[in-house]
């Protein structure tokens, strides 16, 4: 019977042990919900669909498996009530089934699109990387910083755990450089704050100046240790026959630093607590350095003897470049001070840019749907210069170059000067477009339905449906800007740029339309764009001797080419529409 409560006991003590160890790997998971529909493997046009069910389900499961504990996997039924409340949190649209989305902020589409696992499991790092080991000593604070020989101090010690994990360790307190105590704190929960209280019996010390100090010892994974050592003060220690002495001296007793990683345009407010210990009233301010760096200072204090003051900054970390820093708090130091170790609070921290790890150039082409993307700004910056308008209002561009009867090189080079100049324009136009979509999201949606609408009516125009007014009927206004600016090579690059705003067609439709089509893609998808827009007039430039009778060939079919500009603006404004227009309602 004694053998077998022997053995209870050390089953239990190893039990408790191990729970001791790994306390600190309790975390918050990271969230993942899987918006899944399996559609008909079956139907018509459905397989694409059914495969990106097939492999994000997949990828969600091994992710499940591979991260315990670590990641919590919900599986919404898309079309559920919560699915539906899911889709308009998130703004998706209705065909974007099978999506997932990382702690409700980080969104990767389903719909025809495959997820890309690699991308994904580093999402999940990123987040997981956040949690951090880290406990720091916030004071140390005395009974009396003037005793007698034999009297008995009290200490107060207060430690926190800065960190993310349920943190044990030793804390040792030091009477100038030698070890007094030792005690051990264990289950230190996260962002919790302890008094640890010992005495300190001075009858084994001689009369003198002496500084208590308290380390808490490094964790193995801390990487920030400038806060786990913290100062006392000088406490003086005299005869009963000696009158205390006049001293000079305050400290920092507390700092609230509410985090250590922080966000570019981030502000956090930081709380400095100082001590007068001395017994002299005093005139001080306090310095906020980043790296040595003087960031803040505040205005100069009055502090009595034995009274405390709080000083408050606000960090403002816009105009900061991300990196890691050291950050320091001075007090003071006042006239003759004694001790100046107390007046210093030092703390790492880390200015990052929020957002997560972004997706490789390889990543984002190996995306069948941005592929497919790519391709549709290729055409669509094609279509945009292969119109009737430009290629009328080249003719007479042409008709006033080639008159004088220029080379070949010649004719080409201002063909494609000219070119420039318009797709400049086009790039304008586009990248304005864009700024305007990643600077004020929540426009998004309208900035799409005023695009479509605009495309639809000029759809119809070139389709003969509608009537609007013509440019192409302003031959004296070209012919006019062509005269004055086609005699150099800054003329033409500049009469390219005027004409795009000149073109009737679409073509400052294309370019908006496209920053909304590919804005996942955005520099790469406006950059196609541009090629797509450069080939046409590559193509004329080639037959710059044969210009008259390619433009009258193309004014003879110009029906035919407005027709099926016509219907690309239409197909790709009812495309946005039905397909990219998020679920509102």
């Amino acid at each position: 019977m004694k053998g077998k409560f022997v053995l209870f006991i050390v089953i239990a003590t190893l039990l408790s042990f191990m729970s001791a160890k790994y306390a600190y790997c309790v975390i918050d998971p990271v969230l993942i919900e899987f918006l899944y529909y399996e559609p008909c493997s079956t139907c018509p046009g459905a397989r694409k669909y059914y495969e990106v069910y097939l492999h994000n389900s997949r990828v969600v499961t091994e992710i499940q498996a591979d991260y315990g504990d670590k990641v919590v996997v919900n599986w919404i039924p898309f079309f559920s009530d919560e699915g539906l409340e899911k889709v308009k949190q998130y703004n998706l649209s209705l065909g974007d089934w099978n999506s997932i989305v990382v702690n409700q902020e980080t969104v990767l589409l389903g719909g025809d699109k495959l997820v890309n696992e690699t991308y994904l499991r580093q999402i999940i790092d990123f987040y997981l990387e956040q949690y951090v080991h880290d406990v720091a000593v916030l004071s140390v604070d005395v009974s009396s910083y003037n005793v007698v020989i034999g009297d008995i101090v009290k200490v107060s010690v207060t430690v926190k755990n800065e960190g993310d994990f349920s943190e044990t360790f030793n804390l040792t307190i030091y009477v100038d450089s030698s070890p007094i105590n030792q005690t051990l704190v264990e289950n230190l929960e996260p962002d919790e704050e302890r008094l640890v209280v010992f005495c300190w019996n001075t009858s084994f010390f001689t009369e003198g100046n002496y500084t208590l100090t308290a380390e808490a010892v490094s964790l193995p994974e801390e990487n920030d240790i400038a806060d786990n050592l913290c100062y006392s003060g000088t406490i003086e220690v005299r005869s009963p026959a000696k009158p205390p002495s006049f001293r000079h001296d305050i400290k920092i007793s507390y700092v609230n630093l509410p985090k250590k990683v922080v966000y570019l345009n981030e502000e956090i407010n930081l709380t400095v607590r100082i001590e007068n210990v001395g017994s002299e009233t005093e005139f001080f301010s306090v310095k906020v350095f980043l790296n040595e760096s003087l960031l803040l200072e505040s205005s100069n204090s009055i502090l009595e003897p034995n009274r405390t003051l709080e000083v408050s900054f606000t960090l403002n970390f816009s105009s900061i470049a991300a990196g890691k820093y050291v950050l320091k708090v001075l007090a003071g130091p006042v006239e003759n001070e004694m001790d100046t170790k107390n007046n210093v609070y030092t703390s790492k921290i880390e200015v990052k840019v929020k957002n997560i790890p972004a997706a490789s150039a390889d990543d984002a082409l190996t995306d069948a749907s941005a592929v497919g993307l790519l391709v549709t700004a290729f055409i669509l910056g094609f279509f945009e210069t292969f119109s009737p308008c430009l290629i009328i209002m080249l003719s007479f561009i042409a008709s006033y170059t080639f008159s004088s009867g220029v080379e070949f090189k010649e004719g080409f080079a201002r063909i494609m000067i000219f070119g420039a100049g318009f797709v400049s324009a086009t790039a304008i136009i586009g990248l304005a477009f864009g700024l305007i979509l990643f600077s004020v999201p929540t426009l998004h949606s309208y900035l799409m339905l005023a695009v479509c609408a605009f495309a639809i009516i000029f759809g119809l125009h070139l389709l003969g449906l509608l009537k609007l007014p013509s440019l192409i009927q302003t031959k004296p206004l070209i012919r006019k800007i062509a005269r004055r600016y086609v005699s150099a090579y800054i003329g033409i690059f500049l009469l390219g740029f005027i004409f795009y705003f000149l073109d009737p067609c679409i073509a400052p439709i294309f370019a908006s339309m496209a920053s909304i089509l590919f804005s996942e893609v955005f520099l790469l998808g406006m950059l196609i764009f541009c090629i797509g827009a450069m080939i046409p007039f590559i193509g004329i430039g080639l037959f710059t001797s044969s210009i008259s009778k390619i433009t009258r060939k193309v004014y003879r079919y110009r029906h035919i080419f407005r027709g099926i500009s016509g219907l690309i603006l239409l197909g790709y404004a009812l495309y946005l529409i039905f397909i990219f227009v998020p679920y509102l309602v």
